[in-house]
């Protein structure tokens, strides 16, 4: 059922386990892709590498448990993809 009074605005990241080894990672600079739904990385002090992105809204509320699985999934592979980041790596 669609609410008239609100949008369910979401936006996805997951954080790597630590990363002890770094050193691909230049200057600690963030990766940004400019696409949309868009996608970003960056370390924290932590030495772990937040992902994030994939934008989105809808004024359906039931319909935002499967968007969250879907992005959990489009991130861990975009991840990987651009930024050669192990699957054991993300948790």
């Amino acid at each position: 059922m669609k609410d008239k009074k609100a949008v369910v605005l979401s936006s996805y990241a997951k954080a790597t386990n630590q990363i002890a080894d770094q050193a691909q990672w230049h200057d600690n600079m963030m990766i940004w892709e400019t696409a949309r739904p868009y996608l970003y990385a960056r370390k924290t002090p932590g030495n772990r590498i937040i992902i994030g992105g994939l934008d989105e809204s809808t004024g359906y509320l039931e319909k935002r448990v499967p968007m969250i699985l879907n992005n959990r999934d489009k991130i861990k592979a975009d991840c990987q993809s651009v930024s050669r980041i192990r699957e054991s790596d993300l948790g």
